[in-house]
């Protein structure tokens, strides 16, 4: 099926700095408030915008629960990412798709949904316009397929059926902004940049224009010294992915090998290159007592001390409560991290850190890890500062 999308705001690509403050008036924040406003001004319609960070996808929470917070009907604002408890990214999931699915019932209200990489795959939703930070162009023509995938009749006048738009933020100077980290190649964001912003017209076809667009920005010609780094990494990724691989089923003789993860326990990862640990967020009163909740009143939401294997409930109720974060973040050293002595004998449970913040009954306070403070926020999920 032939797809036409539109790149960039009103068929412009428009440059947009990091971070995002509402005082740039030429900035991220400005062109995001920008995009929305035939959102806001029609009371009709969604929108997604995917963030390439946490913290990105955070402020542009906090940037729209602000500048809308005044309006008498502002519409519905919410964020998916990695870094939530896992019931709530279920929840939240769970909704969205209930809204946006094939067979989706919209709310009366419309809402905007930030999310992060976790949008892009195994994601089957459909918004009247995504906004999406630089990516490389594989990824970004992977996001404009969350624009208008599914047939409707209720699309708003601002969103023309049959015109699926992408809005592309991209960042002036230097890629990646210090913000994004080295989460995507330079070279591949540099010539995805320098793509769109060279195309003698805005709309792209796909699949029928795909292949020429991405030959120009991963075609093998390509040697400059940042474009070497990333061919030599992308090698090293993949012989450690056939080292760490599971066997395919029909090749299994001996299921040793399945379960013997000796040779390379640290090398194993959902990402590679990651290092990643899965933290219990607890509120700890002065007396050493670790809770569930900030209001710690209530013995349901004592830490339990003692959980056996046969105990499922338990079990499922903690472990819908953790969240995958960088090891390198917590100081593993600190015995207030280290779960109950007796989850030993559980698997799972015995692999957590606690993430233990001070709380009094009045305040929340962050954790300090190596150097950084760590909160879980009740609607952001972890933010570290």
């Amino acid at each position: 099926m032939r797809r036409f999308y539109r790149v960039g705001p009103a068929g412009v690509h428009r440059p947009a700095p990091t971070p995002t403050t509402p005082e740039t008036t030429d900035g991220r924040a400005h062109t995001i408030l920008e995009l929305l406003t035939p959102l806001q001004q029609t009371n009709s319609g969604c929108a997604l915008i995917v963030c390439n960070t946490v913290a990105e996808a955070q402020a542009t929470h906090d940037l729209l629960s602000t500048a809308w917070s005044t309006a008498d009907d502002p519409p519905l604002v919410r964020i998916l990412h990695a870094r939530m408890p896992a019931r709530q990214c279920t929840a939240v999931t769970r909704r969205l798709q209930r809204w946006t699915g094939p067979r989706g019932k919209r709310p009366a209200r419309p809402f905007v949904i930030i999310s992060t990489q976790v949008a892009e795959q195994s994601f089957d939703v459909d918004f009247d316009l995504v906004i999406s930070d630089l990516a490389p162009l594989a990824l970004l023509l992977q996001r404009a397929g969350r624009g208008h995938r599914h047939p409707r009749t209720d699309r708003p006048g601002w969103a023309p059926t049959g015109c699926p738009r992408l809005a592309v933020l991209t960042p002036t100077g230097q890629l990646p902004p210090p913000a994004w980290g080295d989460i995507y190649p330079a070279s591949l964001l540099r010539r995805s940049r320098e793509l769109l912003t060279s195309l003698d017209t805005s709309t792209i076809n796909v699949p029928g224009d795909v292949q020429h667009l991405i030959d120009q920005v991963y075609g093998p010609e390509f040697a400059a010294d940042d474009d070497t780094t990333r061919i030599a990494e992308d090698a090293r990724r993949t012989v450690t992915a056939h080292l760490t691989s599971i066997t395919p089923p029909a090749s299994v003789r001996d299921l040793h090998p399945l379960t013997n993860t000796d040779e390379h326990p640290d090398k194993i990862s959902t990402r590679l290159g990651t290092d990643s640990i899965r933290v219990l967020p607890t509120y700890r009163t002065p007396d050493g007592r670790h809770w569930l909740h900030p209001s710690h009143h209530n013995q349901r939401t004592a830490l339990p001390q003692h959980v056996g294997a046969a105990d499922r409930h338990t079990i499922r109720r903690l472990m819908n409560a953790t969240i995958p974060v960088n090891s390198q973040w917590l100081d593993q050293t600190d015995p207030a991290t280290a779960p109950p002595a007796n989850w030993s004998a559980v698997p799972g449970l015995r692999d957590l850190a606690l993430l233990p913040q001070p709380v009094s009954r009045t305040t929340v306070r962050p954790y300090r890890g190596r150097g950084r403070l760590i909160l879980l926020n009740l609607t952001n999920g972890i933010v570290r500062s």
